[in-house]
């Protein structure tokens, strides 16, 4: 066995190497990095790739753990390592469709993912030394980075496709905001979460208090628990407008501090985020965020920034504007990037309704997803705000172990929001588990239940495998998962029945199943945007609580 270098990530060229591959499992390589496999590398991945049936595998390398792959690890930076172990069968039934130009390998990898397991062999299998400099490195902001913005549309093409297959895009169709009954005190509040910026938080909230609105506003700060010179230097401004907030618990995250103030009653009808060490650009910037929250049915509105360095310099890539979000994707897109850009601002009724996860990395972030699937975010193209980028930033020079934890968490993220997405029903959210080192598919444990009567139940489901009956007969039986089908033809639907009820340790009962849409999806199972759903309708009587269908099924045909 032996690692391949492709040149490029091309279709053509991801076609070519798993159809000229000589093993069952196919390595790939990435040409920046040096790789020296440990002894039993070759032979550890492809032995989990088929212990597994995993369509894709990868390892962390010495002094370099990774994380697990989610169903929401869609991103197309996922760091895998320089290294990949590629199930050729899984490739050849995923297939790579159109002409990619950057992005073959990226689309093998969703497709392969609907199918398979992406398992991640928790063991350094290699050495790995320091990647070299290239075009195809990416940096924190190469996604919106001009220069890369056909890359960029390419790999928004293939994400796309993929939450499209899997029932999770959204049309561009929005919720109204709601009219609110709430009383406020003021317009508008800047909101200023800080802990220990004595160097920053006298300009940050100068920046704020230096706007000329139209409209009453204040500057709520949540101090939280500083050690340093920053709430001296807080209780010395002498402006009215400043409320100067101090938790009682001292263990918020900036989430926790941003609830403190937007459920505070000071909190004015919009909450607009400045962070504790950045700037406004000028003096109109609040007053255009809050005629933009006015003019258009927005639950949110985002800004663009310049990218300034501590003594507010300018440096690369200077404006980042997030072009990349349209009306029509910009919320499918998110779940591919890693920000939306800022500075954000926010219908405060409508944020009260969700808060902030408290969590001091992505809270933003995820906050906004969960806006953005039911109400329109508003943007601002133009730089409005400085964001200085120095060595007390909260995302410099992190740990591995950091950045890891940071990563893992937006990708669960991730992971959950498409869940709650209408079209996605009870698909989005499977996970893998291994059980006797055998990787099944585990159903979410409510997926979407309608109860007929007392004894009957329709399930509304997406189409996956069953492996063998015993399989079926030795897994615990659980009310709320489904058995599933590869196909809609006759044969297959009464299999599936058939087995359903063989295996379920039912008295007496009947199932019946037919492909139907989901509740809340388009009527049509083959409409071009909506994953196919079988429909099974169960009347049964369970025996000792049992249900008919088991917890645990597996995605090869039955035998």
């Amino acid at each position: 066995m032996k690692i391949v270098s492709p040149n490029d990530y091309s279709s053509a060229t991801i076609q070519d190497l798993i159809h000229n591959a000589e093993s069952d499992v196919v390595f790939i390589g990435d040409p920046r990095t040096s790789v020296q496999p440990g002894p039993r590398m070759f032979d550890r991945m492809a032995d989990v790739v088929r212990d597994s049936e995993a369509g894709w595998v990868y390892a962390d390398a010495v002094d370099h753990a990774r994380i697990g792959y989610q169903i929401g690890s869609i991103r197309d930076n996922f760091d895998f390592g320089p290294v990949l172990g590629i199930s050729v069968q899984a490739a050849k039934e995923a297939g790579i469709d159109g002409d990619w130009r950057w992005g073959g390998l990226y689309d093998l990898r969703l497709r392969i993912s609907e199918k398979r397991p992406i398992v991640r062999i928790p063991e350094p299998l290699y050495h790995a030394g320091r990647t070299q400099a290239g075009a195809a490195e990416l940096t924190q902001f190469d996604y919106v980075d001009p220069r890369n913005r056909d890359y960029q549309i390419e790999m928004e093409r293939i994400a796309t496709g993929h939450l499209k297959r899997i029932g999770a895009w959204l049309e561009p169709r929005f919720a109204k905001v709601p009219l609110t009954g709430e009383k406020f005190p003021v317009k508008a509040s800047v909101i200023i979460p800080v802990k220990n910026r004595e160097r920053t938080i006298l300009d940050a909230v100068q920046s704020a208090l230096g706007q000329r609105a139209n409209f009453d506003y204040n500057v709520i700060v949540v101090d939280n628990h500083s050690t340093d010179r920053t709430t001296e230097i807080l209780r010395k401004i002498g402006d009215r407008r400043l409320e100067h907030i101090i938790p009682d618990r001292p263990d918020l995250a900036i989430g926790g501090c941003w609830n403190e103030a937007i459920y505070s009653e000071r909190c004015g009808r919009y909450a607009i985020q400045l962070d504790s060490d950045d700037l406004y650009l000028d003096d109109s910037v609040l007053r255009r965020i809050v005629e933009e929250l006015e003019s258009g049915t927005y639950a949110m509105v985002v800004g663009s920034y310049t990218i300034v360095d501590f003594s507010l310099k300018e440096i690369p890539p200077g404006l980042i504007d997030h072009r990349e979000w349209t009306r029509e994707n910009g919320r499918n897109n998110a779940l591919r990037i890693n920000g939306l850009g800022a500075p954000r601002a926010f219908d405060t009724s409508v944020l009260r309704r969700f808060g902030f996860p408290n969590v001091s990395y992505g809270e933003d972030y995820a906050v906004a997803l969960r806006i953005s699937r039911q109400y329109e975010i508003g943007r601002i193209y133009d730089s409005v705000y400085l964001c200085r980028r120095w060595e007390g930033n909260s995302d410099s020079a992190l740990p591995l172990e950091v950045a890891n934890r940071y990563d893992q968490y937006k990708d669960w993220v991730r992971t959950m929001e498409p869940r709650h997405r209408p079209g996605a029903c009870a698909s989005i959210g499977s996970t893998y588990s291994s059980v006797t080192s055998r990787t099944v598919w585990r159903a979410p444990q409510r997926p979407s239940i309608r109860s007929l009567s007392r004894n009957a139940h329709v399930f509304c489901v997406p189409p996956i495998w069953i492996r063998r009956r015993k399989d079926l007969n030795s897994a615990r039986a659980s009310r709320f998962t489904a058995i599933l089908s590869p196909s809609w033809n006759t044969t297959s639907r009464s299999s599936i029945r058939n087995t359903a009820c063989s295996t379920s340790r039912i008295r007496s009962g009947t199932c019946s199943i037919s492909p139907q849409a989901c509740p809340g999806t388009s009527s049509s199972t083959t409409a071009r945007n909506v994953a196919p759903r079988l429909q099974i309708t169960c009347t049964f009587k369970p025996v000792r609580g049992n249900s008919f269908l088991s917890r645990e099924t597996s995605r090869e045909p039955m035998a």
